[in-house]
């Protein structure tokens, strides 16, 4: 929030945009591993990106990128690593969603370009989820 306001601004005055990192915590509430205040922090951060969407209006524009299942650095609040064994939650995530992938965090980055760039001019408030299709299920 505070990043947001600070630059709020400058992207105001040169037309920029915001692109947010959310997850599918932002929308799903299951087993991730990350626990209830992981879950609680993206559930608010998708409510963030909504309302600046809609108070930047029309001079930035507010996106967001929630990916699921990517292997990364995650702890819970305790500490503990989320994905201790990578080939573990890679098997897991590809059981779980219907195109039985694992999207790598390069597939991933050229999305976070496409929302900040002129081609998206049309989009604010939207949230692109490389998820694998979890909540078609």
């Amino acid at each position: 929030m505070l990043r947001a306001r600070a630059a709020a601004r400058s992207l105001s005055d040169s037309g920029g945009s915001m692109v947010f990192t959310l997850s599918d915590a932002s929308f799903l509430v299951r087993g991730n591993g990350a626990g209830i205040v992981y879950a609680a922090a993206k559930h608010a951060a998708l409510g963030v990106v909504r309302q600046l969407a809609a108070d930047l209006a029309p001079a930035v524009r507010v996106n967001a990128v929630a990916p699921g299942g990517i292997v990364t650095g995650l702890r819970t609040v305790d500490g503990r690593q989320v994905y201790a064994d990578p080939d573990e939650i890679t098997a897991t995530v590809r059981a779980f969603n219907p195109l039985g992938v694992m999207p790598r965090a390069e597939q991933v980055a050229p999305l976070y370009r496409f929302l900040a760039s002129p081609v998206a001019a049309g989009m604010t408030g939207e949230v692109l989820r490389p998820d694998g299709g979890l909540t078609v299920r």
